[in-house]
């Protein structure tokens, strides 16, 4: 069986021509990134909270009830299922577990 002998000349010049390729742009490539979608969400329940998102694991802050944040859209179904409270299920005055948050259009 023959060896392929690699020509460093043919090399050479190939990467010259790719360098000339390269410096003949005038502008800059600009990489389009899109920005993540987000949703508003408000929180229902009195307290502050710095929550991570499980999926972005980006930080999110609220302060109080009423506060909101943009959330994104991967962390956004973890947060929904949020409960707060409904302890005692045969209680006439608990109407069950509350979410912490509400989607706001």
């Amino acid at each position: 069986m023959a060896k392929r002998m690699r020509n460093a000349g043919n090399s050479e010049r190939i990467d010259e021509e790719l360098l000339d390729m390269f410096n003949e742009i005038d502008e800059p490539i600009e990489e389009i990134v899109e920005e993540p979608k987000t949703v508003r969400l408000r929180l229902l329940v009195d307290v502050n909270l710095n929550y991570k998102g499980r999926v972005t694991e980006a930080w999110y802050h609220f302060y109080g009830a009423g506060s909101e944040a943009d959330v994104y859209v991967d962390d956004v179904e973890i947060m929904m299922q949020k409960r707060v409270g409904g302890i005692c299920d045969g209680c006439p005055s608990s109407s069950g577990p509350q979410p912490y948050f509400e989607i706001i259009e």
